[in-house]
């Protein structure tokens, strides 16, 4: 899974992230292209009733979990089976998120444009102090 994807989906309708696998080979004279979807996330909806969630920057974990980063309502992490929602405040104020990296060591980061850099401590994302 790569960062830097965004994807919008309607929160009246199931929420669906997919796994797309698309293998295309060209020749001279044909295209063979091999697609599948398997099933993914359904049935999440905005906690303060929006009626889109835009999931910025996704990573997968070691384990094979996804994080999905929204801009304002925090970090999505699922499981294959369970979705929960980790909100990323700085004395009781909500952060504005901008990117989720994965660390060689497994660590979860994010990246803030005005707030620094949060990393995750096993239960909650704590701002990082060099």
């Amino acid at each position: 899974m790569h960062n830097g994807l965004g994807l919008v989906f309607p929160s009246e309708k199931p929420l669906r992230i997919e796994n797309l696998s698309l293998f295309v080979v060209v020749s001279l004279d044909k295209v063979l292209i091999d697609y599948k979807r398997e099933k993914g996330i359904e049935n999440v909806k905005s906690p303060d009733g929006k009626d889109k969630i835009y999931f910025m920057s996704v990573t997968e974990d070691d384990k094979g979990d996804l994080w999905m980063l929204t801009y304002e309502q925090g970090v999505w992490r699922y499981n294959g089976k369970t979705i929960t929602q980790y909100e990323v405040k700085d004395n009781n104020k909500d952060i504005k998120l901008f990117s989720i990296y994965k660390d060689n060591n497994g660590y979860i980061w994010l990246g803030t444009h005005e707030n620094g850099a949060y990393k995750f401590n096993g239960t909650s994302f704590e701002k990082f102090k060099p």
